[in-house]
Formats: structure tokens, sequence, C-alpha cells
């Protein structure tokens, strides 16, 4: 499915030095590689620092956490009596 041409201009808007400019002023890590240089003082890399290449990736945590059969997730809510019925 094709993504939205307004939504896509958001997205793209959203890893732009502009935005990531306001969110790193507002305390947010930047993911733009010249903002994220600007404030590194402010962002220092935290100790133990993984991706979710480190956990298997996004198909494996996807399965193993939000699959709404079988995942951690909507076993706990099962478990607590929440439907995860959509």
């Amino acid at each position: 499915m094709p993504l939205d041409p307004q939504a896509k201009a958001f997205l793209d808007y959203l890893t732009s030095p502009a935005a990531q400019e306001v969110f790193a002023s507002h305390g947010y890590r930047p993911v733009n590689e010249e903002v994220a240089a600007k404030y590194a003082d402010k962002f220092p890399t935290p100790p133990k620092l993984f991706t979710i290449d480190s956990l298997g990736g996004w198909s494996k945590v996807n399965d193993e956490f939000f699959d709404p059969e079988k995942g951690a997730f909507a076993l706990i809510e099962n478990q607590a009596g929440v439907s995860t019925d959509k």
C-alpha cells in the first residue's frame, strides 16, 4: 500500500535538520547525525547501548512480544482478563 503523499512529507520532515533541532531543544535525542553532533554533550552515549538487532531484529521482536495471539503482551493481557480481539 503506497504511503499518502502528505504522510510521506510529514515523515520526511520529522527527520529533517529543522525538526531534529526542535526535538533536541526539547530534550529528545536527535537521529539526524549533524544535529546529534551539535547536541553530543547533551546526549552522551548510554552505557550498554544496543539496537533492535541485538534482540534478533524487528521480525523476531514483533512475533515474540506483539503477536495478537501468542505474543508476550497478548498473554499478559489475557491473564489479566483483557480482550485482545480487534
